[in-house]
């Protein structure tokens, strides 16, 4: 099955699934549909991309209500340039937490004010 990788976008009141994965594009998918609450829009593989994308096309009313939200979500949860940019310094203190510790660069993630550090 060839599957063709959509950023993870949504507009024009058109619902987009992503397909996780490790470039910039799979990355950027993810992170939109998880940021506007739509993580379960995101398929770990083809097979699973399929089958959401096959469950939304038979459940009209879930279909309607995603669409009927998009705007309110997209203004509300990406739009936000103070909630960005305090998750924007969030990052800069952490990284220069670990600058001035001497610890070794390290993946994190931040949400509102909050430091996750990834695993691995």
């Amino acid at each position: 099955k060839k599957i063709h990788r959509f950023r993870g976008l949504i507009c024009n009141r058109r619902i987009h699934i992503s397909l996780s994965g490790e470039t910039f594009m799979n990355r950027q998918g993810r992170a939109y549909l998880s940021r506007l609450g739509l993580a379960n829009l995101v398929a770990h593989s083809a097979d699973e991309y399929v089958a959401i994308a096959t469950g939304l096309a038979h459940d009209r009313d879930r279909l309607a209500h995603l669409r009927g939200s998009l705007r309110a979500l997209s203004e509300e949860r990406l739009l936000d340039r103070t909630g960005h940019t305090r998750e924007l310094e969030c990052a800069y203190r952490e990284m220069w937490r670990r600058h001035e510790a001497g610890e070794a660069p390290a993946g994190f993630a931040v949400s509102g004010q909050s430091v996750t550090i990834a695993a691995g």
